[in-house]
């Protein structure tokens, strides 16, 4: 039996449970609840856990895998995949402003907005010089 999952959250009713299982993992991973290198529940387990179809977890395993956010070695298991520097970096720089921020009093929605634009138009400059 797996052990209690709490960061789990998936409505296996709707008809994207495996785009759900996907974003709950990610989350998990990006939020530290799941810590690089540490072990997932078998496709199995986690569909049973999940009420979905072995298919749906294996279909979000494998986006996981794909987004670069886990890999997979066959029996050995899924493992939430280790940082390399560029994730260290970005994670220290988002620290950074995260505290500046908080203590410039920006609100955490406001913050959000800003980096999204930040990011978009990064995407944006990027595609043009592609």
């Amino acid at each position: 039996m797996v052990a209690e999952l709490p960061w789990l959250r998936v409505d296996a009713s709707a008809p994207n449970a495996a785009a759900q299982l996907h974003d709950s993992i990610a989350n998990a991973a990006a939020e530290g609840t799941l810590a690089p290198g540490e072990k997932l529940p078998s496709v199995r387990a986690l569909a049973e856990v999940c009420h979905v179809a072995p298919n749906t977890a294996a279909k979000a395993i494998k986006s996981l895998a794909a987004a670069g956010i886990v890999e997979t070695d066959g029996r050995r298991g899924t493992r939430i995949k280790p940082w390399g520097e560029v994730e260290r970096s970005l994670q220290e720089a988002l620290a950074h402003a995260a505290r500046l921020a908080v203590s410039s009093g920006v609100g955490a929605d406001a913050s959000l907005a800003m980096f999204e634009a930040a990011l978009r138009t990064e995407a944006a400059s990027s595609r043009s010089t592609v």
